[in-house]
């Protein structure tokens, strides 16, 4: 089925229980009403239809869409089930596969479960998933029952670096000042997110703004440093402005960020508030070369978000050319 005969399904389905969407962008409106009711009716049906999806866009649309407390409790075994079936795609690299996988593992930020808890340890260890697993220590860090368990697996991930932001990030915001000696290791990162993040959450966690020389006295076993071909730049910008640097951004992109999908970030963006971190990732077309490509905004004031591009170094040297100019 092509995506338009997946689209009409969705739409059908939803039709019957009194629910009407023009398009899959609906979906993710459908889910932030204030009016919760429409939604919660909507949830067994977008459940049931999710592992028949066969089009990654719309799976992905579908299983963000679910990312609300409305639905943890059911949405969370099949997300976790769709998202461990895609485990050979992303061996096999499908360009479709990891942007697929980051979207569900971003619902599932949202929506974990004790019961999920091990299958997102699980996953959060595997090294295929890469960058798709970004999303999940915040995953682990909403299952309360498991706090001291899943400090302990943040801190033996942090040398992975496909998850070291992020998993800091998520230790800062659960004020586990046991991972203080650990972040500091990362004040001094060549990687600007990191950096910016261990600085961040060792504020956060009370310590002091310094590094401490060599290795922490915890072994991490099992994990190796990954070097990604990857280059970023970052900038803070006011808030009016987003839509424009995306678009310039995107100007500089052959495939795969078009106007759907600025629309779609500029809406999101817009909806941030203070202390707010959202991480979008796609993958893209770039002199006829697909790699990912992710944007990485934090909300630092209410008016002028930080906003990290990350890609190929030729990606990111037409993105930088093209922010001098606006």
């Amino acid at each position: 089925m092509t995506n338009s005969d997946q689209l009409a399904l969705v739409q059908k389905c939803l039709t019957e229980v009194g629910i009407e969407i023009e398009s899959a962008h609906d979906l993710y409106l459908l889910s932030n009403d204030k009016d919760r009711s429409r939604i919660q009716v909507a949830i067994p049906v977008l459940i049931n239809l999710l592992p028949d999806l066969e089009t990654s866009r719309l799976k992905r649309e579908v299983a963000e869409s679910l990312a609300t407390k409305d639905c943890a409790d059911a949405a969370a075994p099949p997300l976790l089930a769709e998202l461990t079936k895609l485990r050979q795609e992303l061996k096999e690299q499908r360009p479709y596969a990891g942007p697929l996988a980051w979207g569900i593992a971003n619902a599932l930020a949202d929506t974990a479960t004790e019961s999920t808890y091990e299958g997102i340890v699980e996953i959060l260890r595997d090294q295929i998933y890469g960058r798709s697993r970004e999303m999940l220590p915040y995953a682990l860090a909403r299952i309360k029952q498991r706090r001291e368990q899943t400090i302990a697996v943040l801190i033996d991930i942090l040398e992975d670096e496909d998850v070291t932001a992020h998993a800091i990030d998520a230790l800062g915001r659960m004020k586990a000042t046991e991972a203080l000696p650990y972040i500091r290791n990362y004040l001094n990162s060549e990687k600007y997110l990191i950096k910016k993040e261990a600085k961040k959450a060792v504020n956060k966690l009370g310590g002091t703004l310094r590094k401490i020389d060599g290795r922490s006295k915890k072994e991490h076993k099992g994990i190796k440093r990954v070097q990604l071909p990857t280059s970023e730049t970052s900038l803070n910008v006011d808030l009016g402005e987003v839509p424009r640097l995306l678009k310039a951004v995107a100007a500089q992109i052959d495939q795969g960020l078009g106007a759907s999908e600025i629309s779609y970030l500029s809406e999101r963006i817009l909806m941030m508030e203070v202390d707010d971190e959202r991480v979008f990732e796609y993958e893209i077309a770039f002199r006829a070369i697909w790699s990912t490509f992710q944007i990485s905004v934090f909300m630092d004031d209410e008016d002028s978000p930080d906003v990290t591009f990350l890609g190929t170094r030729q990606v990111i040297d037409a993105v930088s050319k093209a922010i001098q100019e606006i």
